[in-house]
């Protein structure tokens, strides 16, 4: 058995395959080997609190964050600040594709970090939730529908034996730490 990464012919092939599904998809988002991805409207930030740390076990974690709409005049990330932002597009990945999520170099040039902790298992469904993070010095303004990631996919011969059901599948829109779902399940 084996995964090899697709390039844009066996990209275009797997999706009229429904392989995998991107919504909304023009063709023009395939590269040579990999997929541009959009970002969205909302991004979820962090509230500044009066708190000595937040606790992973915290199944309040809504009460850390505020979700901001971004409109046409876009978001101004500032030098050190992180957010998560969602992605225009939702996937959906069967059983034998996984993919794995890269900033654009465009914005890694302007010391804007990105990922989603990187890859994204066979069998998900949803918005990916993009950890941003501005290294540089500058404050640099985002705008929804830019491209923001690119999707390198991976097509394996047979189906993944346990596709993801986890505690991020359907998600809609950028997603918090769900971590505390990890420590509920083992107390029950």
């Amino acid at each position: 058995m084996s995964a090899k990464l697709l390039f844009d012919r066996e990209i275009k092939t797997a999706i009229k395959e429904g392989l995998m599904k991107i919504q909304p998809f023009e063709e023009d988002q395939i590269q040579g080997a990999s997929v541009d991805i959009h970002l969205g409207s909302k991004i979820l930030k962090y509230k500044t609190l009066n708190v000595p740390y937040i606790d992973v076990k915290d199944v309040k974690m809504e009460d850390y964050i505020e979700i901001i709409k971004v409109d046409k005049n876009g978001f101004v990330l500032h030098p050190g600040e992180s957010i998560l932002a969602e992605t225009l597009e939702t996937v959906e990945l069967s059983p034998r594709i996984a993919a794995k999520i890269d900033g654009k170099s465009s914005l890694g040039r302007l010391q804007i970090r990105i990922q989603n902790a990187g890859f994204i298992d066979p069998g998900f469904r949803g918005n990916l939730t993009l950890e941003m993070k501005n290294d540089g010095v500058m404050a640099v303004k985002l705008y929804p529908l830019m491209p923001i990631a690119q999707l390198r996919i991976f097509q394996s011969d047979i189906p993944c034996e346990k596709p993801y059901t986890g505690k991020y599948q359907d998600s809609i829109g950028p997603v918090g730490s769900r971590l505390y779902l990890d420590f509920k399940e083992k107390e029950e």
